[in-house]
């Protein structure tokens, strides 16, 4: 992750996030943006590809092949160009769908390898409450993108308090860009691979973020977002608490 690179333009509130006496980052973890306001904040801590395997316990190559038998599928425009591939995984016998794009994402079983994956993100993040929910993009290439969106789809009660999500980057280096809604000004974080992204308290609902069109980059890039869910009134964790603190990662 290369925070040097993010440009701000316009004004920046950096002035405090809503526990402020809570805020104690070591150079680990960095701040990308955050918005008292607007009670939202965006976290990153760069890692590297050399450091995969002392911090995630799996070698680069190890986690591409594990993470290519996962159940893909792809993601068409109106042209029939694949935009990206994705999969909906759940844990815990949650059975909520995913709506998005226009598609019912059918939830798949997490496998045990990402489990085990998770805690040691979890653990990174200092957070102790399991998310139910995990997205999965693969983009084959820098022509593959993500356009300007929010995560703010009723299943992540985003809308209506903080909640938060856990972004990790794996494979080709691709440009993450953040606004506020609909705004013209923007910033920008190279996303490296081991990249940790962390998007806390309304960042859903006051802004958005995607990932820019590349052709210069031939690479895969995996994307994993942990998410803590509103669950389905048929799913057996509905009414359960979920997390909904602001996070900030210790």
């Amino acid at each position: 992750m290369t925070l040097s690179d993010k440009r701000h333009a316009g004004s920046v509130n950096t002035s405090a996030i809503p526990h402020p006496e809570d805020l104690e980052l070591t150079n680990k973890w960095e701040i990308i943006h955050q918005d008292q306001k607007l009670a939202t904040a965006f976290f990153g801590r760069p890692v590297g590809e050399d450091n995969l395997k002392n911090l995630y316990g799996l070698p680069a190559a190890t986690f591409e092949q594990l993470a290519l038998s996962l159940p893909w599928e792809s993601v068409y425009n109106d042209s029939g160009v694949i935009l990206r591939h994705s999969c909906w995984l759940t844990t815990a016998g949650c059975i909520c769908k995913y709506y998005y794009s226009p598609k019912e994402w059918q939830p798949s079983p997490c496998p045990d390898w990402l489990n085990t994956f998770t805690d040691k993100v979890l653990s990174l993040c200092g957070v102790t409450d399991r998310p139910h929910g995990i997205n999965c993009n693969l983009f084959d290439d820098g022509i593959q993108a993500l356009g300007w969106h929010s995560d703010n789809e009723p299943l992540f009660g985003q809308m209506k308090s903080f909640r938060s999500i856990i972004s990790l980057s794996l494979g080709a280096d691709r440009l993450f860009e953040i606004r506020r809604n609909l705004a013209k000004d923007t910033m920008e974080v190279n996303l490296s691979s081991g990249d940790l992204l962390i998007m806390t308290g309304f960042a859903q609902k006051f802004f958005q973020h995607r990932i820019t069109y590349d052709p210069s980059v031939r690479k895969r890039r995996f994307n994993f977002t942990w998410r803590f869910l509103h669950h389905n009134h048929i799913c057996a964790h509905a009414g359960t608490q979920v997390y909904n603190d602001f996070l900030i990662p210790s």
